[in-house]
Order: C-alpha cells, then structure tokens, then sequence
C-alpha cells in the first residue's frame, strides 16, 4: 500500500503510543493512586465501544470517512494538549477519555479506508499494513517517552519532565492531522460504489489480525472490528448457554488484565521505577508484541504445513494392525 495516509495516522499513532502511558504517569505525579488508574482506565474503556459504533455507523451511512479520521485526530491532539494545564485529577480523566475516544471511533473508519477501492484479495494485507503502521508508531511513542525521561531526568525534576512531555506528542498529533488533510482520500459519498461488504470485511480482518501490534500500555480500547449489521436483536437470538459462558469468561479474563494493568504504573514508581524505567519497561513489551506479531505468520506457516505433512503420512501410509496379519 502506498497511500501517503499512512504516515498521518502514524504520527497520531505516536501521540496515542506516548500518551498511553505519560497519562497514568502524570496522573501518579499530581497525587493520584490505584484508584484514580482504575477510574482512569475505565472511563478510556467505557467510552470506546459508543465510539466505535457511532462512528462505524455514521461512516457507513454518510461516506464521511475523512470527515471522521481527520476529526478523530483533531481531538485526539486537544486532549493531548490540555492534560499538561491542570494540576487536577479528574479533568485528566475527561480529556483522557476524549483521547481514547478518538482513537476508538477512528479504529473502524480506518480499516474501511484501508481496504475502499482494492480487490478484495488484497483485504487482509492492507489490513496487516495499517495494523503495522499503527504499531510502529506507537512504539515510537513510547520510544520517544523513554528517551525524553531518561535524558531529561537529569535536568528537570519529574513532574515538569511528564508534563513538557505532552509537547512533542501533541505536536506529532497535530502534524498527523495536517498530512491526513492533504492525504487522505476523499470522500465517496452514501451508496457510492466505495462500500465494502461487512461479512467480507469481517474475515479480511480476521485473517490480518496476526499482523496486528497490541501493547499492554493501554489494553482497554476496541479493537478493529467491522460494527456494521450489529444489531441487537440479533444478537440476543444468539446468545445461546455456551455463548453466555464464553463471555463470563472472557470477562473474567479481561477483568483480571485490567486488575493488573491499570494500577501497574503506580505501583513500579512506588517501588522505585523512575518514568523512564517504567516508559522502557513498556517499550520492551511493545516491542516483544511486534516480535510476536512478525513471527506468528511464519509459524503459523509452519504449524499449517507440518499439519498437511501429518495428514498426508496417515491418507496414503498403509499400517497393518495385527488383526490383518
């Protein structure tokens, strides 16, 4: 995929890679605990599955995608950029949930912009190359995050570090929306030849999801889904017993990721992480995440192709038993 838009939603990646974790930090700095992580954490989260939802759909609907993307980022860079000038909690909270709101709306929007135009063979890479796109820059952010505290560690005394820490990352936002503006693709308009079959999108995206770079910095947020043709209606006729208890579990399982995640940041400062040895902690994760996601083809690959040698060995190897001796 060549379209230069990518770079755009890679600089807003930055930002949202940097802010992920410079948030929590600043939030510990001004005073706040385990608490105000969960509750921070959780309006993020909260936020994100309106956000999706009314986005995809109104995307869809209208054939405003670029008006979406480009609003999206804008948004995402004011709320950036108005954490630093409070001295309060709770106002870090709200502006922090606008951010990951952006983030979740413009998700969706993505992946149809990604995909509007091409053969439908090409889905999944273009996918796999957003997903890429978007990983890289926010593993730069925390980069960024980790290089800034560490050098600046020894000039500034902490707070003041996290808090000019919100400039270059509301700066990178800021620079994502004006190459969106000039890159991204217009838009189609309601029942142009543009849309993209929801049940075809749905297994590009699943097929792609390997690619995909997922940082523990902030698990919380939507992931990118196709939200059109969801209705509830629907799925309320197929929640069946077994379904009902595949999501208690899946609950359980993300409840207990958030338990440990969300209060993490807190926690290794109380033990004696400076911030640039949480934002290295972090990074390394992420980075472990990219090496996943760049191996997991391959073995996948592997797995398929030792999986058909089996099958072949046992469809055409005749092995006597000693009831045919």
């Amino acid at each position: 995929m060549a379209e230069r838009w990518l770079y755009g939603w890679g600089l807003g990646s930055v930002a949202l890679g940097g802010a992920s974790l410079v948030v929590p930090l600043y939030v510990v700095e001004l005073g706040g605990g385990p608490v105000a992580l969960g509750v921070l954490a959780a309006v993020a989260a909260v936020v994100g599955v309106p956000a999706a939802l009314g986005a995809g759909r109104f995307a869809d609907r209208t054939g405003k995608r670029r008006v979406v993307v480009l609003a999206m980022l804008a948004l995402a860079a004011v709320g950036i950029a108005v954490i630093p000038l409070t001295d309060r909690v709770r106002p870090v909270i709200v502006a922090n949930g606008a951010i990951w709101f952006a983030f979740a709306a413009a998700t969706p929007v993505l992946t149809l912009l990604a995909v509007v135009d091409v053969p439908e063979s090409a889905w999944s890479e273009r996918i796999a190359l957003l997903n890429q796109y978007q990983g890289v820059g926010w593993a730069l952010g925390l980069l960024l995050g980790a290089v800034w505290t560490s050098v600046g560690g020894q000039f500034l005394p902490t707070e003041t570090l996290i808090r000019w820490l919100f400039v270059p990352l509301a700066i990178a936002a800021v620079l994502g929306v004006a190459l969106g503006v000039r890159t991204l693709p217009a838009d189609p308009g309601p029942g142009s030849d543009g849309e993209v079959s929801g049940t075809r999108l749905r297994r590009a995206i699943r097929a792609a999801d390997r690619f995909s770079v997922r940082s523990a910095t902030f698990p919380f947020t939507v992931g990118r889904a196709d939200f059109r043709g969801l209705h509830p209606r629907r799925f309320v006729e197929r929640f069946t017993p077994v379904l009902a208890l595949y999501f208690a579990a899946v609950f359980c399982f993300f409840a207990g990721f958030a338990a440990f995640f969300a209060p993490l940041p807190a926690f290794l400062t109380a033990v004696g992480f400076d911030s640039d040895g949480v934002f290295a902690l972090y990074l390394i994760n992420g980075l472990a995440a990219l090496s996943y996601a760049v191996a997991f083809g391959a073995a996948g690959g592997l797995v398929l192709l030792g999986a058909a040698i089996v099958f072949l060995v046992r469809r055409y190897t005749v092995v006597e038993t000693p009831f045919q001796q």
